[in-house]
């Protein structure tokens, strides 16, 4: 990132734009655009299967959240190349069942 006023590096991190250039699947895209429009705050498990299933007249299939788990395995495995990660939930008083980007180091 750049400084707008003096044009230095301000980190060396991966700005989140570079998340659209990742190939994703139509749901793991749905998954991730959420996940940015909501950076730097966690997005739940049950947002989740609002993004995934909003079109389903029945609000998706009964494994909804498991599925949602499953995405999020796959997403943390194709995130780093473009400097970002989906940090394991942390154990601890409302934070499990959440999820949120975040840049690599």
């Amino acid at each position: 990132m750049i400084c707008p006023c003096c044009g230095q590096v301000l980190n060396n991190r991966a700005s989140i734009e570079s998340l659209a250039s990742a190939p994703l699947a139509r749901l793991e895209r749905r998954i991730l655009d959420a996940m940015v429009r909501a950076y730097p705050r966690s997005v739940t498990r049950a947002a989740m299967v609002d993004v995934l299933y909003f079109d389903d007249p029945d609000g998706g299939p009964e494994t909804a959240e498991n599925i949602v788990a499953v995405m999020m395995v796959r997403l943390r495995k194709k995130l780093p190349p473009y400097g970002w990660t989906i940090p394991n939930c942390r154990a601890g008083s409302g934070n499990y069942g959440q999820y949120k980007l975040e840049p690599l180091p």
